[in-house]
């Protein structure tokens, strides 16, 4: 069985999963309109996390390196370390593998400006996460993925598999995506932000808000579940479904999503599922298409 030894999450509303979730819980937001920010002349309702905390939170972990990290590698690392330090594992064996999931890295160093400090590299993925394994001194290549939104979805998927059929004992999955000019002014030219708190699957939606944060899931695998602590989380099932509409967005009547949930379910009855993340981004095709995948599905 695949199962779940730690987690942490780092974003506007705290720096650990118990931070977030009491924040949650208390109907807190981390959400804010941001007038002249990012050099973006427009206003957009995101949640940042706050710089000079991440730095302070960063610069308090013991490290044998001197290299001049980015905002990005500085938050997968501090989120990493935090979830490592629930547990007894060690980072540097050849039995545990990382796994760096994010849409867009360090893809503001695209600019000339911004990217002076950094050797060219940094730019891709494969390098940030060289770095952060490097980091905590780990022997293996990492595994990078990138598939837009559901790059979180499918990486921890592939630790799934990976722990099925390899030698890894551990999978250490690190989703990060902060913001920068690029990525809002990208999702402003679809016009597809929202200057209000965003309504997913409401009537009157009217875009999305973005956000920054981190999260770090650390998965292991047993034979014997009797040793595992009461409320152990079990990660059973899970499909990936190309639908090939579009370069730029899946079917409208969510033909590829039904097949990923019909698979991913295929051996668990409908009637013990208690909760659907959905991604509810509050624009109106994605929130018709996951309406229609997820009635479809019973």
């Amino acid at each position: 069985m695949i199962y779940q030894l730690s987690d942490n999450i780092i974003s506007s509303l705290g720096f650990t999963s118990d931070d977030n979730f009491n924040a949650v819980k208390q109907g807190i937001s981390g959400l804010k309109l941001y007038e002249n920010t990012f050099n973006i002349p427009e206003p957009f309702m995101a949640s940042l996390i706050d710089n000079n905390a991440l730095n302070e939170a960063f610069l308090s972990i013991p490290s044998k390196h001197k290299i001049s990290y980015t905002r990005f590698e500085k938050a997968a690392i501090l989120s990493a370390y935090k979830a490592l330090e629930k547990t007894n594992i060690d980072p540097s064996s050849e039995k545990v593998l990382f796994i760096l999931s994010s849409t867009k890295g360090n893809v503001e160093l695209l600019d000339q400006e911004k990217s002076k400090a950094y050797e060219p590299e940094r730019v891709y993925l494969w390098r940030s996460a060289q770095l952060i394994t490097s980091f905590f001194e780990n022997p293996n290549e990492a595994l990078v993925i990138s598939n837009a939104c559901i790059s979180g979805a499918a990486a921890q998927l592939y630790a799934w598999r990976i722990l099925q059929n390899t030698d890894y004992e551990h999978v250490i999955v690190i989703g990060a995506d902060l913001l920068s000019e690029f990525i809002i002014s990208g999702f402003q030219s679809f016009k597809s932000l929202s200057t209000e708190i965003c309504k997913p699957f409401d009537k009157n939606r009217c875009g999305l808000n973005l956000g920054e944060a981190v999260a770090t899931v650390i998965y292991g695998k047993t034979d014997d579940i009797s040793s595992l602590r009461e409320n152990t989380i079990f990660l059973l099932s899970g499909a990936i479904a190309n639908d090939a509409n579009h370069i730029s967005g899946p079917s409208r009547t969510g033909a590829g999503l039904s097949i990923a949930i019909e698979k991913t379910l295929k051996d668990i009855d409908n009637n013990n599922i208690s909760f659907i993340n959905a991604h509810g981004t509050a624009t109106p095709y994605n929130d018709d298409m996951e309406s229609m995948a997820i009635t479809a599905t019973g």
